[in-house]
């Protein structure tokens, strides 16, 4: 029986990488294998062009070395001024600042800098290996690093220079101290624990107390066993023996709680402060009394009052409002309830809460001996949303899962300001307004990484989810919102968060995931499956050193991150592109210069759109002005500029400088003489039947013809962009590589057109090459690899196979 002859055409080669489906659901169009290539949505595949130094680059003024870190920003609406955007660049413990209107961006440093060791916060954390991360609001520039503490940017276009001050973060302090007091030290014998505190403490045997410090092991409720001194106590805890330690936290008498609080004859500090911060500082005209503190313990009127005020009453209760009197007689026949009365009246600095420094000028008297809280955790994000700046990602187990809001910004002094305005123990209007500042908490979060806003929402991106937080009416208030979890899938560093239109995609450790919204509804979704082996063949920690940059012209997001065997720090040569048009995956690896030490570090996208002073010439109809001492007359005027749109990469130069490069190579070299491989390998093809075996007596590809014109060569000529293609084939499902077929070049121009001196044009005509190739071999299932050739471009269009098959098997 003859056989029986199929053709098959094939004219879209762009869904990109697969690695999930077996060799019987592969999808058409897809790619087993591939590097190097890139996806036309046309549905063609082309070879990608060699990385290399941006047109007319300039290197940088400061110096990198191999193995420093490098990490980039944006600063957007610069000043004020639409448009106009510099790139923040930070190099070890500096930032630079690049003019992103400027063509060739390299040229565009500007001549000021910022040196972060003279903002560092002397923490655990390195100034020059903690990226920085960045807000941009009303102009300003605000910086944040877990090393640092805050700052804010001003840019002044008129001298080209700018100004930066450090940010206070405020706050007022809600924390309730109690019959406390601070702890000093720790010490351990025979499992007696001896604590000492920095002022008396008001304990008898027997009371029992909690202990919250920093060595966590003494921590939890105990009974008090003896009385050594006023500043110590002991308590039984079986463990080994421990020498006199430094240790900081409270110690708590537990028995002391709101239900029992009445007027107590003895106090801590601690518990003065509490009604110092409760308003009974106050200082007000309460009649011939000074304030309410030194009425109440001046035995006053005849009372002879030994005690002090509960903290379950506003001390206002006791004002009589006719007299403006504070009578006391009125305070205790109101009845108290079982809450404490309202705090707050200090603002502290959140990083430093020096309490006895608040009360420095009270007219009770200042409180001496409390101890200051230092927090050393600082910030490591921080982003602009509804008209404020907020600040997260504390590394910090008592603070780590707030987040923190300034008041709605109408000056840069707002900057700092997390707190409420009004004084909240006051009589009259003590309450929070919308425009307040302060801080939320999330208890469940670990290590926030970002902070991202969209739409009317914020979302706070930890190790170990995402949170959601907004407002009840589409607006952010700070008397109105909501934070709710939206997912259990955390992000591993916020390098690799990109916004994509408004969507948020992120880097996890089992996936790309993104944010996405149907019917207002928020969701996470895993948008890597089909290339789940090849993401998971990439190592957490090299996860943990990826960037993502998102082109918004193209619709594509690139991450780069490095070889997982590479030995030189933070330096990068892989990048894994998604092209959200096509949904479609695709890998590139720039190519080592034999003997150089030129590589990427970071990428940044270049919107194309921005403001520049330019100068223009001042004319009089067609005559140039010209001033009384005979000098030309310029106008400097600052106007928007449109460059190209692109993605381009930060390059640290073999001289130890950084310069900007582009995938614009067309002799197809990275750094213009390193090779590069670029291939693609199609699914498993089976052409109608699993069973019965095949064979392909040809193959009819279709290429785009690249060459344009002649260019002058040596002592003669050649095309100026040459085409090349290899393409082999394998059947069935072996994985050997020798089972390859032998190569053959796909890309063959016939009658060569003649080189005419006078006229360079590649005279060919036709504009797509047309090649049928023999195939040898037959079997069940068939694969293809289309390859490149060292310094030649493909451009392959599509192909038809021709199909043969026995009735017999």
């Amino acid at each position: 029986m003859p056989q029986q002859v199929n053709l098959k055409p094939v004219n879209t080669f762009n869904k990109g990488l697969i690695t999930e489906a077996t060799v019987m659901t592969f999808p058409e169009g897809a790619s087993s294998d591939e590097l190097n290539c890139d996806l036309l949505k046309n549905g063609a595949r082309q070879r990608r062009r060699g990385i290399q130094f941006e047109e007319n680059y300039q290197k940088s003024s400061f110096t990198v070395n191999s193995g420093d870190y490098v990490h980039r920003e944006t600063w957007q609406n610069v000043s004020g001024i639409g448009g106009k955007e510099f790139l923040v660049l930070q190099v070890n413990d500096k930032i630079y600042f690049y003019d992103k209107s400027t063509n060739p961006v390299s040229a565009s440093e500007r001549p000021f800098s910022i040196d972060l060791g003279d903002f560092s916060a002397s923490n655990s954390f390195s100034v020059s290996e903690t990226p920085i991360s960045c807000s941009s609001i009303t102009g300003y520039l605000v910086i944040v690093s877990a090393a640092i503490n805050p700052i804010v940017v001003q840019y002044f276009s008129s001298s080209d220079s700018i100004s930066v001050e450090p940010i206070t973060i405020k706050i007022r302090d809600f924390e309730y101290l109690g019959m406390s007091s601070n702890i000093v030290s720790v010490s351990r014998t025979s499992n007696v624990v001896s604590i000492t505190t920095n002022t008396s403490h008001e304990l008898t045997t027997g009371d029992t107390v909690q202990i919250d410090c920093s060595l966590g092991e003494f921590n939890g409720t105990f009974a008090v066993t003896g009385i050594p001194t006023s500043t110590r106590f002991t308590y039984s805890l079986t463990g080994s023996d421990l020498g006199t330690t430094s240790a900081t936290g409270f110690v708590y008498e537990s028995y002391w709680d709101t239900n029992t609080e009445k007027f107590p004859t003895k106090i801590t500090r601690n518990y003065q402060y509490d009604l110092y911060n409760m308003g009974w500082a106050e200082t007000g005209t309460f009649g011939n009394r000074n304030n309410l503190y030194t009425y109440w313990r001046s035995n006053a009127n005849g009372l002879n009052r030994n005690d002090y005020p509960p903290r379950n009453k506003p001390w206002w209760v006791g004002r009589i409002s006719s007299s403006n009197y504070f009578d006391y007689s009125q305070f205790i026949n109101v009845k108290q309830g079982s809450t404490l009365a309202p705090n707050g009246r200090y603002i502290l600095d959140f990083f430093n809460q020096n309490r006895s420094g608040a009360t420095t000028g009270a007219a009770p008297g200042s409180i001496s001996g409390l101890t200051t809280i230092v927090e050393e955790a600082r910030f490591n994000s921080t982003e602009a949303y509804a008209g404020r700046v907020w600040y997260a990602g504390l590394d910090s187990a008592k603070n780590g899962g707030k987040v923190f809001f300034s008041r709605v910004i109408e000056d840069k002094q707002d900057f700092g300001n997390c707190y409420q305005k009004a004084d909240p123990t006051a009589e009259d209007t003590p309450g929070l307004v919308d425009s307040d500042g302060g801080y939320l908490v999330i208890p469940d979060a670990s290590n926030i990484q970002a902070l991202y806003s969209t739409g009317s929402v914020l979302y706070a991106l930890a190790s170990n989810g995402v949170w959601i937080i907004g407002g009840v009416d589409q607006v952010f208030k700070a008397t109105e919102y909501y934070v709710s979890r939206l997912s259990n899938f955390g992000i591993v560093d916020k390098k690799t968060l990109v916004d994509v239109s408004g969507t948020p995609i992120y880097w996890g450790v089992s996936g790309i995931y993104a944010i996405t919204t149907e019917l207002d509804k928020p969701s996470v979704q895993n948008i890597s499956e089909p290339i789940k082996t090849f993401y998971d063949s990439i190592s957490n920690d090299t996860k943990k050193e990826s960037s993502a940059v998102y082109d918004r012209l193209n619709n594509r997001i690139y991450w780069i991150y490095p070889t997982e065997d590479e030995t030189t720090d933070h330096k990068k040569n892989k990048i894994l592109i998604l092209d959200m048009s096509l949904q479609a995956y695709f890998p590139w690896e720039v190519s080592d210069l034999s003997g150089s030490s030129v590589y990427m570090l970071e990428s940044f996208y270049l919107s194309g759109l921005g403001s520049a002073p330019v100068d223009f010439n001042v004319l009089a109809g067609a005559d140039q002005v010209i001033d009384s001492s005979s000098d030309t007359v310029i106008q400097t005027i600052t106007t928007s500029s449109s460059i190209q749109t692109e993605i381009k990469f930060i390059v640290k130069t073999d001289d130890d400088k950084i310069t900007f490069a582009e995938f614009r190579n067309r002799d197809f070299l990275d750094w213009e003489s390193a090779d590069y491989s670029s291939y693609a390998e199609t699914g498993y093809d089976f052409m109608g039947s699993a069973t019965i075996k095949k064979n392909t007596p040809y193959i009819t590809s279709y290429l785009k013809r690249t060459e344009e014109k002649f260019v002058v060569s040596g002592g003669g000529y050649e095309a100026d962009y040459p085409s090349g293609c290899i393409l082999t084939t394998k059947w069935d499902l072996s994985g050997d590589n020798s089972r390859w077929s032998t190569p053959s070049q796909i890309y063959r121009i016939i009658n060569y057109p003649t080189v005419n001196p006078n006229d360079l044009t590649f005279d060919y005509p036709y504009d797509t090459i047309v090649c049928r190739t023999k195939v040898r071999g037959k079997g069940r299932v068939m694969r293809m690899r289309f390859e490149s050739e060292t310094g030649k471009d493909f451009y392959l269009i599509g192909w038809e196979i021709v199909s043969g098959t026995n009735p017999r098997y």
